[in-house]
């Protein structure tokens, strides 16, 4: 990018803008207003808006979050970069594609090489808001409007011009006809509108005061009265704009119009019949080449004819086979799913004639079986014996008892 120099001031008059010394204590988007005011001095529609075709800042553009954050912080880098050339860096302006984090800490070493003091950090600086961010925008303004010796001009009036006595006259009297004709009119409604004679008999007349004998003697100069009534004059006269309705002024610019084609119809009329002469044998000539062009390519429209005609039929083919072969694709694709599916089913069947495992849990399923029923016999047989023995036990206290029986019943009979 190539070195910009500083914008020399466009006058030496006067004296530099002030620098605000509370800007620190002032709201951001009151900052802002000054910051866009001090860019407009410096010019920066013409860079900025005009050429890189950026928005126009607003008077709160950076004083608080945008909607769209990344092109806030495009524009509040690219604005800085500007600042920097204003104030004589050789600084390149930053595109969309750049790293934030390399743009950011480039501006930070520029700002440190340039001894500006700013409280933002490279995560506040990525941010682009706040009143941190109208400062540093303020001082780099300030700083730039000092390296360029911008300096503010007097204000200079324009001169007032007197018009001519014939104007003048004119303009007097359309002047006069219209105050009348507004008086006129104001009276005619006065007397319709209930301020006739009968009304106006009706009010009292006003109390006169008493007219003073005295002789009124001016202390005005006349030479002074006609200067300033000669400059005040053009400014009370009333001018009347055409009314574009009216068929009168139409009438009036048709006819003005027709007076001046008939002036200069008879000098234009030999050139136009020229150019019409002209641009009727160009024409000819068009015609009789377009002829000539179509006779020689005519064989050629033919072949192209032709070759489109085969084309058309060519893809028609094409579309029929295409058409066939999507069929086809979708019969196969349904065939060998049914096919992996046999196989499946063939592969289940195989394991389960194969698969040894059915047989195992059989045996160990007998095995406890088995043992289950030996437990069971010798349960059984420790129940027979137990029963065994009850019943040995209840025969021996029988045979007790009946024994018990046969000695009492001899010992009675004795």
């Amino acid at each position: 990018m190539s070195d910009e120099k500083p914008d020399s001031a466009p006058a030496k008059a006067g004296k530099a803008p002030p620098q605000v010394e509370s800007q620190q204590r002032l709201p951001a988007g009151v900052m802002m207003e000054m910051v866009l005011d001090k860019l407009k001095l410096l010019d920066y529609e013409k860079e900025l808006v005009n050429e890189l075709k950026f928005r126009p800042l607003a008077k709160t553009s950076f004083a608080v979050p945008g909607q769209n954050i990344n092109e806030q912080f495009f524009y509040f880098v690219s604005l800085i970069a500007f600042l920097f050339r204003k104030i004589g860096e050789d600084y390149e302006n930053p595109t969309a594609q750049d790293d934030p984090n390399g743009v950011t800490a480039d501006i930070i070493r520029t700002l440190m090489s340039l001894k500006v003091k700013t409280e933002l950090t490279p995560p506040k600086l990525k941010q682009a808001s706040g009143d941190a961010a109208v400062l540093l925008l303020s001082d780099l303004c300030d700083m730039a409007m000092e390296r360029t010796a911008f300096e503010i001009l007097d204000p200079e009036h324009p001169t007032e011009e007197t018009p001519d006595e014939d104007e003048e006259g004119e303009e007097d009297d359309l002047g006069d006809e219209e105050i009348a004709a507004e008086v006129d009119e104001d009276e005619e409604e006065e007397y319709y509108m209930g301020g006739g004679p009968i009304a106006a008999a009706a009010v009292p007349a006003p109390v006169e005061p008493e007219e003073s004998t005295e002789i009124i003697v001016s202390s005005i100069d006349p030479t002074e009265w006609k200067i300033e009534v000669e400059r005040v004059a053009p400014q009370l006269k009333i001018k009347a704009d055409p009314d574009n309705r009216d068929w009168r002024s139409h009438l009036t610019t048709t006819r003005e119009y027709i007076d001046m084609i008939s002036k200069k119809f008879p000098e234009a009329k030999a050139p136009l019949e020229k150019i019409n002469a002209d641009v009727g044998k160009v024409l000819d000539s068009i015609l009789t080449r377009e002829k000539y062009i179509n006779n020689q390519y005519e064989h050629h429209c033919q072949e192209y004819r032709s070759s489109v005609e085969k084309l058309t039929d060519a893809e028609e083919r094409y579309n029929a086979c295409n058409e066939t072969v999507t069929n086809l694709g979708n019969e196969l694709a349904t065939i060998a799913e049914d096919l992996d599916s046999l196989k499946s089913q063939m592969e289940d069947h195989g394991s389960s004639v194969t698969d040894t495992a059915p047989l195992v849990k059989i045996r160990k399923a007998i095995q406890k079986l088995k043992t289950e029923v030996k437990a069971m016999e010798l349960r059984i047989g420790v129940v027979e014996h137990a029963l065994l023995q009850t019943k040995v036990a209840s025969r021996q206290q029988a045979v007790v008892v009946a024994e018990d029986d046969e000695e009492d019943s001899e010992d009675v009979d004795y």
